[in-house]
């Protein structure tokens, strides 16, 4: 694909941005009183083959995700170590929180890089991820499976828990090494059409602890697109990329596939969350330095369940990963969150 959907001269910092606007303020508004329900769900080259004895030993001794890009608090706050065999244990921070749960997308990101290390693979190719309870701040331990090891891909799962409460969340995966995909490219779909960064509006960071990670900007006046009532469209476009400036990867995809308000903002605007039971990412590439560009959108939600479908596009115009979720509409138990208000938690 020739099209680029941005420039990659886009600069790190917000010096210049345009103060944030009315709309804009509108939909970080939204985002407080439903974002929280996500949380209940919800650079580097390798290229050296599956089961490379390297990697295999990186992911055994002491700590899986650490290293040189360990400044940056994704890295710290998804590493693991191996405790025995097929038991990892890792530390589930508040930094990551919706409400006072931490993001399905984090839980996804910590899972993957227990696996990862587990089948000595550099990349998860697909997460699947079932949560069973609502996780808690503090130290994890994965149980891991070895369902299938091959030449090219692996196949494993591993179930969190955490003490005293049993089984939290439950991901199955398929891993092997992007850098060795090769093989037919056909496209049906293209990148949203939006204006680069530098001329979209920042959302600002909210009181949840998540969207404080990230950098999130939309285009002009799309504070409109909330609320606006059953014949609006459920969709939501918008650059991603981590506050502190990390590169994105493989790893980091599935969390940042779980960083956007839910696209059912546009129809019901602030009226209730979204707890998600069943997330799923696939990593198709890993993405070029800079921003991810985001498409995500409900079209069906009956009885209470509706899907959230998600597209990201690197800013070389190429697709990195889809994403689609399964989550259910929650009424509100109280009234709409003020802003800066702290949402509670969410309960299946």
């Amino acid at each position: 694909m020739s099209r680029k959907p941005g420039s990659s001269q886009v600069s790190t910092t917000t010096t210049g941005v345009p103060p944030e606007s009315t709309s804009s303020r509108s939909l970080r508004s939204g985002i407080v009183h439903l974002q929280h329900g996500l949380g209940y769900a919800s650079g580097s080259r390798h290229t050296a083959p599956c089961h490379n004895s390297r990697f295999a030993v990186a992911g055994q001794a002491g700590a899986a995700g650490t290293g040189r890009m360990d400044a940056f608090v994704f890295d710290r706050d998804t590493a693991v170590r191996r405790v025995a065999n097929g038991v990892w244990a890792g530390e589930l921070s508040s930094r990551w929180n919706a409400g006072t749960v931490p993001n399905g997308g984090y839980l996804m990101a910590i899972a993957g890089r227990m696996l990862c290390a587990s089948v000595a693979c550099p990349d998860p190719l697909s997460l699947t991820g079932h949560y069973l309870q609502p996780a808690q701040p503090g130290p994890v331990t994965g149980q891991v499976e070895l369902l299938r090891r091959g030449r090219r891909v692996s196949f494993a799962a591993v179930t969190l828990s955490q003490r005293g409460r049993g089984a939290i969340a439950r991901f199955t995966g398929v891993f092997g090494d992007l850098a060795q995909q090769t093989g037919e490219t056909r496209l049906e779909g293209v990148p949203p059409r939006l204006p680069p960064p530098v001329a979209c509006e920042p959302v600002e960071p909210v009181a949840i602890e998540v969207a404080k990670r990230f950098e999130r900007r939309v285009a002009p006046g799309v504070g409109a697109w909330l609320g606006q009532g059953a014949d609006a469209r459920a969709e939501l476009c918008a650059w991603v990329r981590f506050a502190d400036g990390r590169a994105q990867d493989a790893h980091s995809l599935a969390l940042s596939a779980d960083a956007l308000p839910p696209p059912l903002l546009a129809v019901y605007g602030a009226r209730g969350w979204t707890p998600t039971l069943e997330l799923t990412v696939q990593i198709r590439a890993r993405p070029a330095p800079g921003w991810l560009l985001c498409r995500t959108r409900t079209r069906y939600l009956t009885r209470g369940l509706l899907e959230n479908d998600g597209e990201f596009w690197d800013e070389q115009g190429e697709l990195v990963a889809l994403a689609r979720q399964l989550a259910r509409f929650a009424e509100p138990e109280r009234p709409p969150l003020g802003l800066g208000d702290v949402p509670p938690s969410v309960s299946g």
